[in-house]
């Protein structure tokens, strides 16, 4: 995979993330490139979530897409 593959997948899920979570904004989505921690308090300060619940809904949105893109 090259470097392009990683950031055409990556402009993918940013996509479908912001489609998800829609009131975090696109600059946002820079700022979490690769980072998960960043992306769970981003839910929790947005949609007042606890870290549980944003960390699950992180893990699930996840999961999805890797199943839908790798298999």
């Amino acid at each position: 995979m090259t470097m392009h593959d990683n950031k055409e997948k990556w402009e993918q899920v940013k996509h479908e993330m912001h489609a998800k979570w829609g009131r975090l904004e696109n600059n946002q989505f820079k700022t979490v490139t690769g980072q998960r921690e960043e992306l769970i308090e981003m839910l929790r300060e947005e949609y007042s979530l606890s870290k549980e619940v944003a960390a699950e809904e992180v893990e699930t949105f996840l999961n999805s897409w890797r199943n839908r893109t790798f298999n």
